[in-house]
């Protein structure tokens, strides 16, 4: 019977189809069948047709849409890609003698339906259909992920996409095969940990993906978390600490998290998916070198010291091998870098310790990632113990808030000052101009004085700015 399905973006692919000259059949398969049996708009299609076929009508398609031909892969691998009137259509050589043959070779039976553009006739011979009706990510075989061990970490990220569930056979084979997950190209392991970590509701795949080992053969420094006990303040071990950090995060995004303050909770429902996915991958990583560095003294009392700062280089070298790109690298290991520093204010500000100036370094030293380390100090507070039982510090909590406040105060009182770029109230123009200097290393000493002074809100205007420059240089009014 054939297959209807009421999309006019989808019926004018299969006319564009129809209307290209074939002797033999043409098949539209995999994830756009099965985004479109879920009634979601595809991201492109997928064209199978007899791989001595292949690129002759990849050519005569791209002749009808005005388009051209582009050649991805070698090989048996190889895709052709028509860019094609808002959307990408890759004809695929067929694998095998058949069609049936092909979806044999397919990762998941979402994925393995396939139907004949000419008749509109779904083929669907691994139980496809009746696992996307019962929203079940299943294995085609085990074959699928010995051929392409990417395929396991696709599978999450799929499931996670579409609120689907692994069943347990493939679950189980994920575990027999975590280990090859390794050997996949580090760019492909990046794309889909992204594409995962964007997903809203990606913290059950997380601990999937470390209960049957997938996230320890990814990533083995987070897996040496596992079982390392830390200090009183803590109820878990590293990794499961982690992963309530990471939990909180989700669940500050997806609604409301108890004890993140108003402010920085809509903070962090404005960041886009691409931020939310390296602020988890940065709660992943921020604890790695707690392992390496643990320390008991005689009164059994654990320490971590320089944890932040030796993550924080483990977690670059994490980024690298993911072959991140050089602002998720950089704003990834900062973050880690200075995770611990609203932690130190509060211990300073209970011991009668805190300055005004000592808050101006901090948060000159975050800039511009202030209100990104706060949020993530509130979820790693949070994350010592469970906080839907266990509600947070209050004290600790209001701190953050006020921390937020001083930062928000600061950059309105900056915005305010019009005409200065960068939001600072000098510029190198205005060292030059007013007082004659060269650039040199000096410039940037008195400019973060400078800065210093204005978030420490001791000054509040360009003429103080100057004033204090002056001062600093000895020179006369």
């Amino acid at each position: 019977m054939p297959l209807s399905i009421q999309d006019e973006h989808f019926n004018q692919t299969l006319d564009l189809l129809k209307s290209v000259p074939a002797t033999f059949p043409v098949y539209l398969v995999g994830g756009c069948v099965r985004d479109l049996l879920l009634t979601r708009k595809p991201d492109d299609y997928d064209v199978v047709v007899a791989a001595s076929e292949a690129l002759a009508f990849a050519g005569r398609l791209a002749q009808r849409c005005r388009s051209r031909v582009v050649s991805l892969g070698k090989g048996s691998d190889i895709v052709y890609r028509i860019p094609c009137r808002s959307r990408l259509i890759d004809v695929i050589p067929m694998v095998g003698e058949s069609i049936e043959a092909d979806l044999h070779q397919r990762d998941f039976t979402a994925n393995a339906i396939a139907v004949d553009v000419r008749t509109q006739d779904p083929i669907d011979v691994c139980g496809g259909i009746s696992d996307i009706g019962s929203r079940t990510l299943r294995m085609v075989s085990e074959e699928a992920f010995r051929k392409d061990p990417l395929r396991m970490l696709r599978a999450y990220r799929i499931a996670a996409q579409l609120g689907f569930a692994i069943d347990g056979p493939t679950q189980t084979a994920i575990s027999r095969h975590a280990w090859a997950i390794a050997s996949s190209a580090a760019e492909r392991i990046r794309i889909e940990l992204f594409k995962l970590l964007r997903c809203d509701q990606s913290l059950w795949a997380v601990r999937s993906m470390s209960d049957r080992g997938l996230l320890g053969a990814l990533f083995p420094e987070i897996e040496a978390g596992r079982g390392c006990t830390q200090n009183r303040y803590h109820r878990f071990d590293v990794l499961d600490h982690t992963l309530m950090v990471f939990a909180a995060m989700e669940t500050a995004w997806n609604g409301p998290l108890d004890g993140l303050s108003e402010s920085l909770g809509a903070f962090a429902k404005s960041l886009p998916p691409i931020d939310r996915a390296w602020m988890k991958l940065a709660a992943l990583l921020h604890d790695i070198a707690k392992p390496i560095v643990r320390e008991e003294d005689l009164d059994g009392a654990v320490h971590f010291y320089e944890h932040e700062s030796l993550g924080a280089d483990m977690a670059r070298a994490v980024c690298i091998r993911l072959k991140c790109s050089n602002r998720e690298t950089e704003t990834i290991s900062t973050l880690i870098r200075h995770h611990l520093r609203p932690f130190l204010l509060f211990d300073a500000e209970r011991k009668g310790q805190l300055t005004r100036r000592g808050i101006a370094r901090f948060l000159m030293a975050c800039t511009p990632l202030v209100r990104h380390v706060l949020f993530h100090a509130v979820c790693d507070h949070l994350g010592k113990a469970d906080w839907k039982i266990e509600p947070g510090e209050p004290k600790f909590l209001a701190f953050m808030d006020r921390l937020d406040n001083v930062w928000c105060r600061s950059m309105k009182t900056a915005e305010d000052s019009a005409g200065f770029p960068d939001k600072r109230l000098l510029t190198g123009e205005d060292l030059i101009r007013e007082f004659g200097l060269r650039p040199s290393a000096t410039f940037q000493k008195l400019l973060d004085a400078v800065e210093e002074a204005r978030l420490a809100d001791e000054i509040h205007s360009r003429a103080e700015a100057i004033d204090l420059v002056r001062n600093m240089l000895n020179f006369p009014k």
